[in-house]
């Protein structure tokens, strides 16, 4: 899942859906949650797949912009898929944001495909001024799922619940 061509990417446009990256940022059993002040939101790093840009090269792409080069560049290269997951849009947001496909065919947009991504990082230290995130904290299982239970977005919190499942199965936090 994690090699899909760039032509199966596009395919996920045409369908309406903007393809996502989720950061599943790892560090001694413990999972990396960022909170935005604007949204009043706790979530993984995450952001879109560019046009023509494969899900390696968007992942590292946001997780730089989200969480600093200096950070990123602490983590290992090995990238785990987790799981796929897909949310469409209310009716009234369908259509909210500009959606193109890889040869510039304008879509309407209905909802998001979210690529969920591990990776282990070699510090648990972030420079909160350098980041786009205004607060982190490192959750193992417990303590993620309570956070997750929290969020008001009854999409992104199935999502993230979802992920938090499947890393707990996976052995990658206690």
């Amino acid at each position: 899942m994690i090699n899909l061509l760039l032509e199966q990417i596009d395919q996920i446009r045409k369908s309406g859906f903007r393809p996502q990256v989720i950061g599943v940022i790892l560090n001694k059993n413990r999972v990396l949650f960022c909170y935005k002040k604007d949204y009043d939101l706790w979530m993984f790093p995450q952001g879109g797949i560019d046009n023509k840009e494969n899900i390696q090269q968007a992942f590292w792409r946001e997780m730089s912009e989200e969480l600093g080069d200096e950070f990123t560049a602490r983590c290992n290269q090995e990238l785990t898929f987790i799981l796929k997951a897909k949310s469409k849009f209310p009716k009234d947001k369908q259509g909210s944001r500009p959606l193109a496909t890889d040869g510039g065919e304008s879509i309407t947009l209905k909802g998001k495909v979210y690529f969920a991504i591990t990776v282990e990082s070699k510090t648990n230290k972030l420079d909160i001024s350098r980041i786009e995130f205004d607060d982190y904290k490192w959750l193992n299982y417990q303590e993620a799922q309570e956070l997750v239970a929290t969020i008001y977005q009854s999409s992104k919190r199935r999502i993230l619940s979802s992920i938090v499942e499947k890393v707990k199965e996976m052995g990658l936090i206690k």
